[in-house]
Order: structure tokens, then C-alpha cells, then sequence
């Protein structure tokens, strides 16, 4: 009785799932504008990263509204989403010591 029930879980993830696709678009664009080497070596991972978020956020909405997705899928969806996103945010340690260092 204390847990809200699942419908509204469902619509409150899809509401803050809408929204931050909306940042994130904000984000990728004023990046592409503002930042100049946005596709060099030391800052392509974030972007392909982010970008792979994005489209996976997009999939999940779109496949929800199509196929009506529910349960594991969306839950498959969000986590890859922000698995995305933490390894375009924190990943860059990781890749300059694995693909960048080694080839130099």
C-alpha cells in the first residue's frame, strides 16, 4: 500500500526519460556549436558516446509508443542509456589509457 502503482511509475520514468532527451538534444546541439574539436581524438568518444545515448533514448520512446514496450525492454533501454552516458562522462581516463596512449 505505501508503493504508487505501476502505471504511474511507468508514466513518471517516460516524463523524466522526455525530458532528458530534451536536455540532451540541447546539449549535443550547443556542443557542435560551441566547441570547437568536438570530433577530435581527445573528445570523440564523448560524443559518439553521447550521441549512442541519445539514439538509444529515442528507441525507447519511439518503441514504447509503437510496439508498446513494457517491463525488461524499458528497463534494458535505461540502463544501457546511462551506461552510455556515464562512459561518455567518466570514460575518458579509460580511453586515453587504452586506445590513445598505446597507438602514440
Amino acid at each position: 500500500p505505501a508503493l504508487p502503482p505501476l502505471l504511474i511509475v511507468e508514466q513518471q520514468l517516460f516524463f523524466i526519460v522526455k525530458a532528458g532527451i530534451v536536455l540532451l538534444t540541447l546539449l549535443l546541439i550547443s556542443g557542435y556549436l560551441f566547441i570547437d574539436e568536438l570530433f577530435s581524438v581527445q573528445n570523440l568518444h564523448k560524443a559518439l558516446f553521447s550521441l549512442a545515448a541519445w539514439i538509444n533514448y529515442l528507441l525507447l520512446i519511439w518503441g514504447q509508443k509503437r510496439w508498446g514496450w513494457k517491463g525488461r525492454t524499458i528497463v534494458l533501454f535505461c540502463l544501457t542509456g546511462a551506461l552510455l552516458l556515464t562512459l561518455a562522462y567518466f570514460g575518458s581516463r579509460l580511453f586515453n589509457e587504452l586506445l590513445i596512449a598505446p597507438t602514440s
